[in-house]
């Protein structure tokens, strides 16, 4: 049977480096060293997700020191995106899920790889004390139906379980 309390992985979350202004971003993440006018929101990496993936990622590119003084913190991913799309910052480091479709061209974003998914693991799990157990199970499992990943990807949720990825 299907074991409640199991955390059900749904997907990974995808980190980009947005500007609301066109044409401002670099073509590649490395670009950043020689834009030292530019302010970057970041969410605080001490409790952020996001910004803990933002901080590996430029930690992976040798980045970290160049951009330190031109990073803007914000609480959340959320708040992160108000300060780019405000102009409070000129980037942002954000979850794609937190941008509008309609905010999302090519010019307006780039896609950051990253070298660990598991920071952005998405989770659910079907509590036991559900007020209804099997119309919470029926819900899960119809998450998880290979349908939906279209879905997933459009708003910004790389599906399922990858490789390299547990599902613990």
């Amino acid at each position: 049977g299907y074991l409640s309390g199991k955390i059900i992985t749904d997907g990974y979350g995808q980190l980009v480096l947005w500007s609301a202004k066109a044409g401002l971003l670099p073509e590649s993440i490395e670009q950043l060293s020689e834009m030292k006018s530019v302010t970057l929101a970041i969410a605080q990496p001490r409790h952020a997700p996001f910004g803990k993936a933002a901080m590996r990622v430029l930690e992976n590119h040798q980045l970290a020191d160049a951009v330190e003084g031109q990073l803007v913190y914000a609480e959340n991913v959320a708040q992160t995106a108000q300060m780019a799309l405000s102009g409070a910052a000129d980037m942002a480091f954000v979850a794609l899920s937190v941008l509008p479709v309609d905010a999302r061209d090519d010019n307006q974003l780039l896609v950051l790889p990253l070298s660990d998914e598991r920071l952005l693991k998405q989770s659910h799990a079907v509590l036991r004390r559900a007020d209804d157990l099997n119309l919470a199970i029926q819900f899960s499992q119809f998450t998880q139906r290979e349908e939906f990943n279209p879905l997933k990807r459009k708003h910004g949720l790389m599906p399922g379980n990858r490789a390299g990825a547990s599902n613990e």
